[in-house]
């Protein structure tokens, strides 16, 4: 009983500390860019990401559904609420693997200050929703309950295609166990890749492929060996960001370290082969990929490491284990002011200040920006609030299938004639449009 109350309590006072620090507002903070299409997805059913995050968008639509301030709302229903679950069972995780409360939270504490979940925690982004099924996953694994498992990883795969080989990799490594895996694999399959089909369906809604249809062979192209992801970072960069790395690490988990490495080197052989390629995957993604907001992917090793950081605190004298739990507490009140996304996005309010302008702009008028970036997200969030504009997006650099398709769905929807963008102002211009131009 005392137990259930201490993960209850763990779980409520992680919810109040994400909670206070959530942005309020529209904002950009913590690579958020994407927030304008999560936005966007809560108010109406398009494909707002080039693999769709089928879960996320469809639950998205519980705080689109609510009469409050929808950025505040989904940061909380959909980030903060997922981190504190999170949190918790990473207690629930050491208590159960070490029977030592005071060693669980301080796992729990390590996760809760961690400056990489942090800012996920606090913001509109998918990445705490799916890190949670994952981490859910974990807990039945290591109960051997192979079908909770499974549904589980399927879920956060349906949250996020990262999770996808983040599941191979632990069938891969736990192949020993294989009779279980074959028999849960029908539930992995229905909980995470059938949702993907609603992406499918929802590439002939009302929105052009530029936004809804970005799963179009052209897009997974582009992520799989393109200009956006594995592979692209030169080898003179990678010193560079391996460097990065080390310091993200450093600066999340801090003094927790020193019972980090212990802990992998004395957990069970069966649940250090699941926690290591769940740590080395994201990482090995954030030094290979181009991108260098995929830092954020890291948010997937970090509870993690939490619980090898209280695991490997089992067998330490009293003082390392109040060091380590002093440790977290300091990230834990530094990080509430240095990282609190409410403070930083009222400092600094750019994605708010570009919304509200965009809102103020006449219904009617058409809009120039470019749609590959966190302005071209706000627009279309802005349409999905009701504004009547025209988003008449600049040609990108490639062309592609993806801007063809935009051309033809702006001839169809709003009217106007041309195949670039040049040729569309000017011929909203003759049908006396106002143009504005955002930058």
């Amino acid at each position: 009983m005392r137990h259930r109350f201490i993960a209850l309590t763990v779980f409520a006072s992680s919810f109040v500390y994400y909670g206070l620090l959530s942005a309020r507002e529209y904002t950009w903070v913590f690579a958020s860019g994407d927030s304008g299409d999560w936005l966007a997805s809560a108010n109406m059913w398009f494909v707002p990401q080039a693999f769709g995050s089928p879960l996320y968008i469809a639950l998205a639509k519980i705080p689109g559904a609510l009469p409050f301030n929808l950025p505040i709302t989904m940061a909380l229903v959909l980030s903060a609420i997922p981190a504190a679950v999170t949190v918790m069972l990473v207690y629930l995780i050491v208590w159960q693997l070490t029977n030592r409360a005071l060693l669980a939270i301080t796992s729990a504490v390590v996760l809760l200050g961690c400056g990489v979940f942090l800012t996920q925690a606090t913001i509109v982004e998918e990445y705490c929703l799916s890190v949670m099924f994952v981490v859910a996953a974990f807990y039945f694994y290591i109960n051997d309950r192979k079908y909770m498992t499974a549904l589980f990883l399927g879920l956060g795969t349906a949250v996020h295609i990262v999770v996808l080989p983040i599941a191979v990799l632990w069938f891969f490594v736990s192949y020993r166990e294989w009779r279980g895996w074959i028999k849960a694999m029908p539930i992995y399959i229905v909980a995470g890749i059938l949702p993907y089909g609603l992406i499918v369906w929802l590439m002939a809604s009302d929105a052009p492929r530029l936004y809804a249809g970005g799963l179009s062979w052209g897009a997974v192209n582009n992520y799989l060996g393109g200009t956006e992801v594995v592979g692209t970072l030169s080898l003179t960069e990678t010193p560079m960001r391996l460097l990065a790395l080390v310091c993200i690490l450093l600066f999340s988990l801090g003094i927790a370290w020193l019972s980090i490495m212990r802990g992998f080197r004395l957990a069970d052989k069966r649940i250090a082969l699941v926690v290591l390629p769940t740590v080395a995957f994201p990482m090995w993604y954030y030094i290979t990929c181009l991108h260098p907001s995929t830092w954020t992917y890291l948010a997937w090793a970090m509870p993690f490491l939490a619980v090898m950081a209280g695991f490997g605190l089992l067998w330490e004298r009293r003082l390392i284990v109040n060091v380590v739990l002093a440790g977290a507490i300091l990230f834990v009140v530094a990080n509430s002011y240095y990282l609190n996304a409410d403070l930083i996005s009222k400092r600094d309010p750019q994605a708010l200040a570009y919304f509200e302008n965009i809102m103020a702009l006449p219904n009617g008028s058409a809009v120039v920006c470019d749609r590959y970036g966190w302005r071209g997200f706000a627009v279309y969030y802005a349409i999905s609030e009701g504004k009547e504009i025209t988003p008449i997006f600049r040609d990108p650099d490639t062309p592609s299938d993806l801007y063809s398709n935009y051309i033809d769905w702006v001839h169809e929807k709003y009217g106007l004639s041309g195949s670039n963008a040049k040729e569309l102002i000017e011929d909203a211009t003759e049908k006396g449009l106002d143009v504005y131009v955002l930058e």
